[in-house]
């Protein structure tokens, strides 16, 4: 079946393609084989401008390379006020911790909560925390974090729409520590 299906993404690119190849990503993540990237690369990434699978394919794309020494995925997304936030600008020239949690996940927000000592004793010497939630509703991650008292920015990821949660080393639940 592999072999088949790799010898139809090298001679047919059409929409059925670009299916099987975010398909493939999403499925095999860190170990997708080469042909998929590169007759995604060569072709099919000018093909069906405007389809949602490209943004899903770019983004397993690169976070492919997040790893330890590389870098973090930028993301954009709003704050509890609606304002757009890019991560890369919360964090540039900062040590930062990113923590992804939501308001349904306990031992997420026991995580979190851990944190706020940390994040007191080191905010004036260039630490910062950005906790990125994932809910159904704005006001889940208003609620929680008035109740856990987080002082740092949080952003809101609604209903999986930017699909953070697919990625292989993007869930709930997870932290990154960036350095400057």
């Amino acid at each position: 079946k592999q072999a088949y299906e790799e010898e139809y993404i090298r001679t047919h690119h059409t929409l059925t393609t670009l299916y099987l190849v975010m398909d493939c990503m999403f499925k095999n993540r860190q170990y997708t084989p080469a042909v998929y990237d590169s007759v995604y690369c060569a072709d099919l990434i000018h093909r069906f401008p405007g389809n949602t699978m490209h943004e899903y394919i770019r983004e397993q794309m690169a976070a492919r390379e997040m790893r330890v020494g590389g870098r973090m995925i930028d993301i954009t997304a709003p704050d509890a006020d609606g304002r757009m936030h890019r991560l890369a600008d919360l964090t540039r020239g900062r040590v930062a911790w990113v923590d992804i949690w939501a308001s349904w996940c306990a031992p997420c927000r026991e995580k979190s909560r851990a944190m706020i000592p940390v994040y007191e004793a080191w905010k004036d010497r260039g630490f910062t925390v950005v906790g990125l939630s994932r809910e159904q509703k704005v006001d889940h991650m208003v609620q929680a974090v008035r109740r856990d008292g987080y002082p740092w920015t949080n952003l809101v990821l609604l209903n999986d729409h930017y699909r953070r949660w697919y990625t292989s080393d993007f869930f709930f639940g997870s932290t990154f520590l960036l350095d400057r």
